[in-house]
């Protein structure tokens, strides 16, 4: 068997390939739709290599009589359905349904760990859990949430609808550990969705308003030390943008209580 550490190193040479990606669409960004963006995402292969991979570990999953609880399964069959979609259609039409899924393989994961830290005898439904072969692979899946939502915020802004915007703040709240550059998000919500953001932020904890805003100007503050040389710029925001992004920064400025 392959040594851990190696798997692990092979893992970040394929996502660290695959993150790159998205760079390569970003320079045609205004010539096409963003249906037609998502459409060259769902063509890499290494992404749909990924997507398929999943689909098998959801296969075996569902066929184990063990999975007894049908809300899961419900959740886990609609997941099935939209890995389909995006491999079979190349459309992220209802990605904003596999964001459970990756919290549910998430809590998989961690649940695996507990069961092993405590020993002893297993439960079926804890054997369950030691033999899912999804537990813990959702980290490559929620880089693809991210640059399918990206591509919906980016380009169509608001009109991409609430339950795209509010999706792509989940997948930031949940993921925000593992989503390469997630410290970009909120500022990409305040400048293409400004009008939207100001009173879901009334709506976030304290502590979630406080991350909100440290990320932002986190983000800001990069933004200000300019692009490397390597890095293709992208279009500038218009006046109106401008002026509509910086109300909504000053809002969650005056909106964020202190420490």
């Amino acid at each position: 068997m392959m040594h851990t550490a190696m798997k692990k190193l092979l893992l970040s040479a394929v996502l660290l390939f695959a993150l790159m990606m998205p760079d390569a669409y970003s320079q045609v960004h205004g010539e096409l739709t963003s249906a037609q963006m998502i459409e060259g995402i769902l063509s890499e292969a290494a992404h749909r290599d990924e997507l398929t991979r999943l689909k098998i570990g959801i296969a075996t999953v569902l066929a184990d009589a063990r999975l007894t609880d049908q809300a899961t399964r419900q959740m886990i069959e609609q997941s099935q359905v939209v890995l389909d979609e995006m491999l079979n259609q190349k459309v992220g039409t209802n990605v904003e349904k596999l964001i459970e899924f990756a919290k549910w393989m998430t809590a998989q994961s961690l649940e695996k760990i507990a069961i092993h830290d405590s020993g002893g005898a297993t439960t079926p439904q804890q054997q369950f859990v030691l033999d899912n072969p999804i537990a813990g692979q959702e980290v490559y899946l929620t880089s693809v949430i991210n640059w399918i939502l990206r591509e919906y915020l980016e380009i169509d802004g608001e009109a991409s609808g609430a339950l795209k915007l509010e999706s792509y703040l989940q997948l930031y709240f949940s993921f925000r550990k593992i989503v390469e550059r997630s410290y970009e998000m909120p500022d990409w919500l305040l400048l293409k969705a400004p009008n939207w953001i100001q009173p879901r932020f009334q709506q976030l904890t304290v502590d979630q308003k406080r991350q909100f805003l440290k990320d932002t100007q986190d983000s800001r503050a990069e933004i200000a030390l300019g692009r490397g040389p390597d890095e293709e710029p992208g279009p500038p925001p218009t006046p109106q943008e401008q002026a509509a992004y910086d109300a909504a920064y000053q809002f969650i400025l005056s909106n964020t209580p202190q420490p």
